[in-house]
């Protein structure tokens, strides 16, 4: 299962990167989220903005495909 969430993650990673138009999204966060969301980010070997965005979007698919277990990108 992890191996299939990081295979997903490093794809919407790649269609991230082709995308031609960016976005800003802002938030804010408490120290210790920041802290957390670096330290993690820094684990995988990404920028903070990229896990952030990249856990989001997989959640945001599991959420509204919940009955598929596909690592297509849409």
């Amino acid at each position: 299962m992890i191996h299939h969430t990081i295979m997903y993650i490093q794809q919407i990673h790649r269609r991230n990167l082709l995308m031609s138009k960016i976005v800003p999204i802002n938030m804010r966060a408490e120290p210790i989220q920041h802290a957390l969301l670096t330290k993690t980010a820094a684990l995988l070997h990404k920028d903070r903005s990229t896990f952030i965005l990249d856990v989001a979007y997989q959640e945001a698919e599991n959420i509204n495909h919940p009955n598929t277990h596909s690592s297509r990108l849409h």
